[in-house]
């Protein structure tokens, strides 16, 4: 993960958004042991809830995501209007994964 650096108070990271089809600002990447910690792991599903400038990420059985990945590394790739919308102007965001991960 690129520019990614890590609060050893909390499980917290700051990483850059990136550039989605050579559209800058419009990709979070997340992956690797950080989401197995929170539960995320290939395969299972999860929901987006945009909030107060930030997007939230719970497991749900019925979720309209799915963690994608090989073996035990699963991948959280979020693109798009919704990234460049929500964080316009932003070069980076941090993440706060636990039971669920905080995009702010």
């Amino acid at each position: 993960m690129t520019g990614a650096t890590k609060d050893k108070d909390k499980n917290m990271f700051t990483t850059k958004i990136g550039a989605a089809r050579q559209t800058p600002g419009s990709r979070v990447w997340i992956e690797g042991n950080r989401l197995v910690t929170a539960g995320f792991t290939v395969g299972l599903r999860y929901d987006l809830l945009e909030l107060d400038g930030q997007l939230i990420l719970t497991l749900a059985s019925d979720g309209s995501r799915k963690v994608s990945g090989k073996g035990d590394k699963p991948i959280i790739d979020i693109t798009g209007d919704l990234i460049r919308r929500v964080f316009a102007g932003r070069v980076t965001v941090n993440v706060e994964y636990t039971d669920r991960i905080v995009i702010s």
